[in-house]
């Protein structure tokens, strides 16, 4: 009995350190060995940060958001990117398959030198939701107005390989059991592509030039960037070993799709950014439906976007409300007090609630003003005529906070506040006022 014991104890050791030793053999092989050594050890640098990335991330937003990697990550797949142009020079020039949507032959190099355009887009877009990087993006003008309207313009400068060549060649590029599992993906690829171009791309830049997002729904952009850096430069990684066997083909595109389609959970959780601007989300409709025409109309449409938008960035075209007329929807008996308050960014809400909890109404007071108070023992405020306050997009409140106080015995309820809102601009704009228990009136001649 003992015998069998030790015997099966020195098996067991024996499997785990043959398992270490291909371990270590294979990434060996895979990131060690001197042809393309740097290309393999930047490969080695971008997987251990992307790691760390997706466990930040998870762990810890707020350390994920000061971290280096908002802008270490994105560079060093673009530096990637890069590499690998100079390193498989030998690929073919005159191939238009892109070589990555089959299970047969290499990557084009083509496709190889295109994947540079889009690491660099996505290094925009994540320093571009980074609030230290956005200060100096938004206020260099000529970089945020080019890459968030004109890209498609600079694209020229790039090679281009088609979804249709890949298709078109399929008898030729993927083998038969695999011919139609290719032809499907590379379809549902190239419907995602024209959603991501234009949604992930200029819509969520939209969103940010205009900074619309509040930080709940950036923490949510940010993941659906980690899962882009996926698609985009790990993408490769996977053909990689593909090509060298260790993978299937079917494996590697399965987790190449799973990367891309999993940007959709975070659509799904700033859904609510769709409606609010639905202005923006129709602007980009009209953008994907001109997609299908030639390029002479796309660049004609985003650059009479890009005046359009920055018309009203900076005040060309009034955007703001006029919120005017506060009045307590109540029940005497039942309501203690009634708050409003103007915020840049409300305080943050329970998940999917659209009500706030707590004492702090904003998450800067010094970024809030209170407008309005209604107290049980004290007259209702009468705000002059003629008077309101500016709220917007482009002033420093964007966001009204009502704070209701009701007596213990009050559990269920529909109280709140009517608020009357209007374009037109008031003859004066209220600043600050005290309320005191005593009679009071406004000096309705000072502006």
């Amino acid at each position: 009995m003992d015998t069998t014991v030790i015997g099966n104890r020195t098996g067991s050791n024996l499997d785990i350190i043959q398992r270490i030793d291909r371990l270590i053999t294979f990434l060996f092989h895979l990131f060690f060995q001197k042809k393309f050594l740097v290309h393999r050890l930047v490969g080695l640098l971008y997987l251990i940060q992307y790691a760390l990335c997706f466990y930040w991330y998870c762990k810890n937003y707020e350390t994920f958001k000061e971290s280096f990697l908002i802008w270490s990550l994105p560079l060093t797949g673009l530096i990637q990117s890069i590499i690998a142009t100079l390193t498989f020079t030998f690929l073919s020039r005159t191939k238009i398959d892109p070589g990555y949507y089959s299970d047969r032959g290499t990557l084009s190099y083509a496709f190889i030198v295109e994947n540079t355009f889009f690491a660099g887009l996505l290094l925009f877009q994540w320093l571009y939701y980074s609030d230290f990087f956005y200060y100096y993006i938004n206020n260099s003008i000529i970089i945020d107005n080019l890459i968030v309207f004109l890209p498609y313009i600079l694209r020229q400068l790039w090679p281009k390989t088609h979804f249709r060549d890949s298709l078109k060649n399929s008898d030729k590029n993927k083998t038969t059991p695999n011919r139609k599992f290719y032809i499907i993906v590379t379809i549902i690829t190239k419907v995602f592509y024209v959603w991501a171009k234009h949604y992930i791309g200029y819509f969520l830049n939209y969103i940010r030039f205009f900074d619309l997002a509040n930080s709940q729904q950036i923490s949510y952009i940010y993941l659906l960037l980690i899962f882009s850096a996926f698609a985009t430069t790990i993408s490769v990684f996977l053909h990689t070993l593909k090509f060298k066997g260790y993978i299937g083909p079917r494996t590697s595109y399965i987790i190449y799709m799973a990367s891309y389609l999993a940007t959709f959970y975070s659509f799904i959780q700033i859904r609510d950014i769709f409606f609010i601007h639905y202005d923006l989300a129709i602007y980009v409709l009209i953008g994907v439906v001109i997609n299908f025409q030639s390029l002479y109309y796309q660049h004609i449409y985003q650059i009479i976007l890009l005046i359009l938008f920055n018309s009203h960035k900076f005040h060309l075209i009034p955007t703001n409300i006029d919120r005017l007329d506060f009045h307590p929807i109540y029940d005497r008996e039942n309501i203690q007090y009634i708050t409003t308050y103007l915020c840049l960014e409300p305080y943050p809400i329970k998940e999917n609630v659209n009500i706030w909890f707590g004492d702090q109404p904003c998450v800067s007071m010094d970024q809030s003003m209170l407008i309005y108070e209604w107290y049980h023992n004290i007259p209702s405020v009468q705000w002059p005529k003629d008077a309101g306050f500016r709220v917007g997009a482009k002033t420093l409140y964007r966001y009204i906070v009502i704070n209701i106080k009701y007596f213990s015995s009050i559990s269920n309820n529909i109280y709140g506040e009517h608020v009357t809102m209007t374009r037109k601009k008031p003859k004066y704009q209220i600043g600050t006022y005290e309320i005191t228990t005593n009679a009071f009136q406004f000096q309705s001649n000072r502006k």
